[in-house]
Formats: structure tokens, C-alpha cells, sequence
């Protein structure tokens, strides 16, 4: 598994990748990831700034509270 802590816009191409992987991203960048990612059924996005995961099989999700605070 390949672990990413920040991935700079300019690799963005990585989250193309086959394999799993997790990777941190700037939320600025949010759109250039989701169109080079995509939406698949196995992709799973998540704003930890805002407390919310996404993924395609569901509506944006609340994070509990207590994995909220920073």
C-alpha cells in the first residue's frame, strides 16, 4: 500500500494509480483530484478540515465528533 502524506498538485496523475493507497492533498486542489481520480465505486474522499467523507455509494458523510477535533 502506498501512503502519501501531502501529494503536490503537480503529481496529481498518481491518484490514478492501481494499486490502494492514501494520499493527502491540499483542499484547494479538491477538482483536479476528483477529475483525475474519478468517482469509483472505491475511491473514498475525505475533508478532515471539514469533517466529511464522500464516496460514490453514499451522500456526504458527517465524521463523528470526537474524530473531528484537532
Amino acid at each position: 500500500h502506498v501512503y502519501i502524506p501531502v501529494l503536490p498538485a503537480t503529481l496529481v496523475a498518481f491518484l490514478g494509480a492501481p494499486m490502494p493507497y492514501l494520499i493527502g492533498m491540499d483542499a484547494k486542489y479538491k477538482s483536479i483530484a476528483m477529475n483525475e481520480g474519478g468517482m469509483g465505486e472505491d475511491i473514498v474522499y475525505a475533508n478532515l478540515d471539514e469533517g466529511h467523507l464522500m464516496c460514490a455509494s453514499a451522500a456526504a458523510i458527517t465524521l463523528p465528533q470526537h474524530i473531528q477535533r484537532k
